[in-house]
């Protein structure tokens, strides 16, 4: 059998060793312990040296406290067999160490010392980073999480927990089962379960309840192997609804531009024509309308009907018995009704099971007035979730619209009193609407158009609308409504103009008419502000790009920020490269040092940031090589 030198490992191993006797009192009890043998890796490590405690007791080496704490540690060891590890900081010098202790022999232990160091630094560091990773997370007023591979929530941030009005730790381990409604945990499972089989970055829309939320979400490795789901959620629920708003203006201006060239030969075409557009603007189920003939306007019950309407859904002869005394109702009050609450148990509601006859939910009634006259009564009925005022408002304005409009396409030659209630409908309108000569003289001006360019009513009538807009801009819009012919009567177009000392985007629907020699007489234009909506595009797409930029890899140039003192505490790979400092000199900067502001401003604008006062910036910075180049800074 080979004799290994076990003395000499001992001794040259780079992990510290130290072998122990202990020391029993009169009473045979152990109450200290003597230094045996040590190697050099222990002197190092620990900064004791072997002349200075071998043979020694560690009474005679630590203050009491200390030495009455490792006796006490040991004692198992030596005396009962019991191995232990634990880790704790050297006395004399600046280290982490693990120790491994065990016992040879009854009263005899061995102590096997590492230095962990680098390892507790990293472990304090990681420590710092999740910290910093937790606070910005928690920061951000959208809501982020982490799901495992079976969907539970392994982290949530304060704006997820905010919604569910609940701790973090009540939410950790649950799923959207167990803490949504049914529909809205479906909607949820499936686009988590598309990012986790797509292995992409998925984004969607989810609505839970009333609210309506942008998400992206994406794969995430866990440190189990498995792989989770990470996401981001944004409630743009305010942008949806004035999106929807704009729409909604949007499809009446249409129907109404629309209305303008279309020809009806008959009054049930131009019936059926109002009923449908009316029934498109609400999103509504069914109608009915009602028209009188002009000379047999009455506004008692003795009013002579001239035709009725019913959308091609229910049954007129149904429906036009139960509504009877309804319009009778509507024609003693001149006002317009919304009844959300119609219901079975109304009654002019027809028992449920009725062949051919829907059950109404709600309904809203609006009859228009022409001099003092009932002219019309439409009534639509089940829009889900009920009709409003807007829908109410909205459905008047197409109306009385409609009504002057088909009047004007009926009766080409407009005496000039007919002429002053066409114009006087249009003041009440919110479109921009004027009528110019081919000189872009203006010869009428609605009020919303006197409004917006801040004229007194009328007093535009004679200028010339060329000169409200830019310079640059004239001659593309003068080529626009000159192309029009008998044969393209309409176009549309974007421009600015100026109002009240702002540049503003308006959308223009012009409406060219014609002699019979085919030469332009006069033109008709309708205008609404897209200003907003166009700014409102151009920022989504602006922040969608961004926003894909920052997840795909961290391209995007990212510093972290503290903001009382402008230090910058951390940098993305990007940062440095955009900049040209490693990362080693970026974190001992601050960002003064970069931004070429003056300090006091660049503080100023940084806290501004902090309270959430603004977002976007613009800054001049400089590059290690002298360059200045102007960023967008998001905060």
């Amino acid at each position: 059998m080979i004799a290994f030198p076990v003395e000499q490992i001992l001794h040259t191993m780079n992990a510290g060793y130290a072998l122990y006797e202990f020391i029993t009192d009169e009473n045979g009890q152990p109450c200290d312990y003597v230094f045996i043998d040590i190697n050099p890796a222990f002197e190092k490590l620990t900064g004791f040296r072997a002349v200075d405690i071998v043979g020694k007791r560690i009474t005679q080496i630590l203050p009491a406290a200390d030495a009455i704490h490792f006796i006490e540690r040991y004692r198992p060891v030596a005396f009962g067999g019991q191995a232990m590890r634990f880790e704790k900081p050297s006395i004399n010098m600046d280290k982490s160490l693990r120790i491994y202790a065990f016992s040879p022999a009854e009263g005899y232990f061995v102590t096997l010392v590492g230095d962990i160091t680098e390892d507790t630094h990293y472990k304090q560091e990681l420590s710092a980073s999740n910290e910093l990773l937790y606070r910005f997370l928690n920061s951000s007023s959208d809501m982020a999480f982490i799901k495992d591979h079976e969907f539970r929530y392994i982290f949530v941030n304060q704006a997820m927990a905010g919604y569910f009005d609940a701790l973090p730790d009540e939410i950790i381990g649950k799923t959207d089962f167990d803490l949504l409604p049914l529909t809205a945990a479906k909607n949820c499972r499936r686009t988590d379960q598309k990012a986790l089989t797509s292995g992409t970055i998925v984004n969607a829309e989810e609505k839970v309840g009333e609210r309506i939320y942008e998400s992206v979400k994406f794969p995430v490795q866990l440190t189990s192997g498995h792989t989770g789901i990470g996401a981001f959620l944004k409630d743009i629920t305010a942008n949806r609804r004035n999106e929807d708003y704009l729409l909604q203006q949007l499809t009446r201006h249409s129907i109404f531009e629309r209305s303008l060239t279309m020809d009806f030969d008959t009054l049930e075409g131009q019936c059926d024509y109002a009923l449908r557009q009316a029934m498109h603007l609400t999103e509504c189920q069914f109608g009915v309308i009602h028209s009188y003939a002009y000379d047999e306007m009455k506004s008692g019950s003795d009013s002579v009907n001239r035709i009725t309407r019913v959308s091609h859904n229910v049954d007129q002869a149904l429906l036009t018995e139960q509504l009877k005394d309804l319009w009778q109702e509507m024609i003693k009050s001149p006002q317009a009704l919304i009844m959300n609450d119609f219901g079975s148990s109304h009654s002019l509601q027809l028992p449920a099971g009725t062949a051919g006859h829907p059950i109404i939910n709600n309904v809203l009634s609006v009859p228009v007035f022409f001099e003092h006259h009932l002219k019309v009564v439409i009534i639509l009925a089940n829009k889900e979730n009920g009709f409003s005022e807007f829908d109410k408002n909205e459905v008047s304005l197409l109306l009385n619209s409609f009504c002057l409009l088909f009047a004007y396409r009926h009766n080409q030659a407009l005496t000039e009193r007919e002429r002053n209630k066409l114009k006087s409908i249009f003041n009440e309108l919110p479109a921009l609407i004027c009528e110019f000569l081919p000189d872009s003289t203006l010869t009428f001006a609605n009020q919303s158009y006197c409004d917006y360019f801040g004229f007194y009513n009328q007093s535009m009538v004679g200028r010339k609308f060329l000169d409200l807009i830019p310079v640059e801009d004239r001659a593309g819009v003068l080529r626009s409504y000159a192309s029009l012919t008998p044969e393209n009567r309409t176009n549309v177009y974007v421009h600015k103009v100026e109002a009240n000392g702002q540049i503003r985007l308006l959308e223009w629907r012009d409406i060219g008419f014609f002699n019979k020699m085919g030469a332009p007489v006069y033109y008709y234009s309708i205008g609404l502000d897209v200003t907003e909506k166009t700014a409102l595009e151009e920022e989504r797409d602006r922040l969608l790009h961004q926003f894909e930029a920052m997840i795909n890899n961290h391209d995007a140039v990212m510093l972290l920020i503290e903001p009382n003192s402008g230090r910058i505490l951390d940098c993305n790979p990007a940062a440095a490269e955009y900049y040209g400092y490693n990362r080693d000199e970026l974190v001992r900067m601050k960002i003064e040092e970069i931004n070429m502001l003056p300090g006091e401003e660049v503080k100023m604008l940084r806290l501004q940031a902090l309270e959430k006062g603004q977002r976007y910036f613009t800054f001049p910075h400089r590059l290690k090589n002298g360059d200045i180049r102007k960023v967008d800074v998001y905060a």
